[in-house]
């Protein structure tokens, strides 16, 4: 408190002057909370060849992050996916995106082609062992196939639906059988994406295009067998 007893004019010029020191005082804390509010922030990169991410400036890398509502996960290069709701699934999507070139601007379903190619270039078919088909054993499935690099139609088609998951698209695995021109059946597990079939069966040979990649049709059951005599069976669909 300023006593200001036959001092008016001094006294004034120091009640401004307190006041103004406590003014600056709270705009600069304000400024401060501000600055360290914006540099803890997290900015989300949607509209890159890749979702990125940074908190501080560092790009954020082997986490997660939630972001308008949704959920990804960020690979150890920084390129970040929607989650597909388990670790050890995230851990495999992000294998082959890390091994995958996206250019900038490219749509849902010519990433999933060049994500399908990266499986098949860098995996091999061997008759491993069939999964046991409890809960979620996709997620386990794909993982394993993502590491060992050796699998069958479980374990192809269990990655690819999970790639496609974390593209925001709308995939299933279908267990069931297969045959060709009336062959026998064979027992079989293949994708479907937007009720379209996805299967490694078939594409590397018979949808293959003049390209270095493997072939990719997305094509309607009726399609498939129109154009390529397959014929499906399905028994379950996870």
């Amino acid at each position: 408190m300023i006593n200001c007893k036959g001092k008016m004019k001094k006294c004034v010029v120091l009640s401004l002057i307190l006041v103004l020191a406590m003014l600056t005082n709270i705009c600069g804390f304000q400024m401060n909370s501000k600055n360290v509010s914006a540099k803890s922030k997290v900015v989300v990169n949607l509209n890159g060849a890749y979702i990125t991410a940074k908190k501080n400036n560092k790009q954020i890398k082997n986490k997660y992050v939630k972001y308008k509502g949704k959920k990804y996960w960020f690979s150890s290069k920084g390129r970040g996916f929607l989650t597909v709701g388990d670790k050890k699934g995230d851990k495999a999507v992000a294998f082959i995106l890390d091994n995958t070139k996206f250019k900038k601007g490219m749509k849902k379903n010519k990433k999933l082609k060049k994500l399908y190619a990266t499986i098949v270039n860098k995996c091999a078919y061997s008759e491993v062992k069939t999964p046991k088909f409890k809960s979620n054993w996709y997620y386990k499935t794909g993982f394993k196939l993502s590491k060992t690099k050796r699998g069958k139609c479980y374990d192809y088609a269990a990655l690819t639906a999970l790639c496609a998951k974390s593209l925001g698209l709308k995939a299933y695995i279908i267990i069931g059988k297969c045959e060709k021109n009336n062959e026998r059946y064979i027992e079989h597990s293949w994708v479907t994406v937007d009720n379209k079939v996805l299967d490694s069966f078939f594409e590397d040979t018979d949808c293959s295009d003049k390209t270095n990649e493997p072939g990719f049709c997305l094509k309607s059951y009726e399609e498939v067998k129109e154009y390529y005599g397959y014929k499906y069976v399905i028994d379950d669909i996870y």
